[in-house]
């Protein structure tokens, strides 16, 4: 294990680089700035903190970028979607230009719980209606949560969602919401939305349809939103 001393030359005047493998403006974004922010205080040499968006199949690109691109020293760590690591595990491995089993794992900072939520005005209110009545719902690409989650309901639970995918960002699919091109998003984690849209929960300005984690969210769960 490197000294002390040897760290601290090592990071001496250079920047840890944190490659987030979304856009601007989502949940993903203020988790990579968050603990690139964090994790700067705690190296020696006090080295600078840069953020790099890189964005595209669902987080595979800055996949591909952390393995193939980026310096093996440590000083540039990723911030990708579950997917980009488990796609490469469950899917055809030779469609991907990165093996996840050789990427080292530092932890997540994504715990949290997932939620679908549709608006007031959508005839979509409630999870049994979604199973009847077909929503549309924004995403952005295979990988992403937004993407995957109303798919594998689609798959397990019957619902009907029609995913529509391409948003870059939840912050771009929050927008869609907003001028009504979809009805509602699924899969987005409850930091996101106070990152994104704090109101649409506290004011209860949509319609959340359900709750996904290992276990339930007991403030969701006090508004009333059922668990799967």
């Amino acid at each position: 294990m490197p000294s002390p001393t040897a760290a601290q030359e090592f990071w001496a005047g250079k920047s840890l680089t944190v490659i987030i493998g979304t856009d601007t403006g989502g949940g993903y974004d203020v988790y990579g700035r968050a603990v690139g922010r964090h994790i700067v205080k705690y190296l020696p040499g006090k080295p600078s903190f840069i953020a790099q968006n890189i964005i595209g199949a669902g987080g595979k690109r800055a996949a591909e970028h952390i393995a193939l691109v980026a310096p093996k020293d440590g000083s540039t760590i990723a911030i990708l979607y579950p997917g980009a690591m488990v796609d490469g595990l469950a899917l055809d491995r030779a469609k991907w230009r990165y093996d996840p089993t050789k990427l080292e794992q530092l932890g997540t900072a994504d715990s949290g719980t997932r939620m679908c939520s549709t608006k007031l005005d959508s005839k979509v209110k409630t999870f049994e209606q979604a199973r009847q009545e077909v929503a549309i719902i924004g995403a952005s690409s295979p990988g992403g949560s937004t993407f995957d989650y109303p798919t594998m309901l689609n798959a397990l639970a019957g619902t009907r969602f029609k995913v529509v995918s391409g948003y870059k960002a939840t912050a771009d699919i929050a927008i869609a919401f907003d001028r009504g091109e979809v009805d509602g998003w699924c899969g987005v984690d409850y930091n996101t939305y106070m990152a994104v849209r704090p109101d649409w929960l506290r004011k209860k300005q949509v319609n959340t349809i359900v709750q996904l984690g290992l276990e339930p969210n007991p403030d969701m769960t006090a508004l009333g939103i059922p668990s799967i």
